[in-house]
């Protein structure tokens, strides 16, 4: 992921590792252009410091590995048009910063369409979808991160 604006941050790169294992953390790195540096993020700072001044953690950036949740599917609704199935999936691990989250998945592309998350010590909910965004009524703060041109490798 590259910034294209604004200027104070125009160049920034973002990339994240994921594995496949549910016992090895992802890597990410952070390109820092002003510095010419890129920045490691690891340890807990990875799960728990806030993305680019935004709403977001580092964490939320990458994705989440199947087997670090328990998950129940609670119901099938309708959402934006799209059949979803609704499941709740709770961390397997303690000392997560997430406590649940309840996931709307489309049943003809197993895409999630939206997520709420229920999070630890703040007790915040948030919300990603859309763009994804992100809002933390515990600050009365939220942040979207809208994609240009996106693409996947895989």
């Amino acid at each position: 992921m590259f910034f294209l604006y604004p200027s104070d941050v125009k160049g920034t790169g973002f990339l994240t590792w994921d594995y496949d294992q549910a016992n090895k953390d992802d890597d990410k790195w952070l390109y820092l252009p002003a510095m010419k540096k890129t920045r490691r993020i690891s340890g807990s700072s990875s799960k728990t410091d806030y993305f680019m001044g935004t709403d977001f953690t580092y964490d939320d950036m990458g994705r989440r590995n199947l087997e670090e949740d328990t998950h129940t599917l609670l119901r099938e609704e309708t959402l934006n048009g799209h059949k979803c199935w609704v499941l709740q999936s709770s961390p397997k691990k303690a000392g997560d910063i997430y406590t649940k989250r309840i996931s709307w998945i489309r049943q003809d592309c197993l895409i999630p369409v939206k997520v709420d998350i229920s999070t630890l010590p703040q007790k915040s909910f948030l919300t990603k979808g859309k763009g994804p965004a992100i809002r933390n009524p515990i600050f009365n703060a939220s942040s979207r991160l809208p994609f240009q041109t996106p693409y996947y490798l895989g």
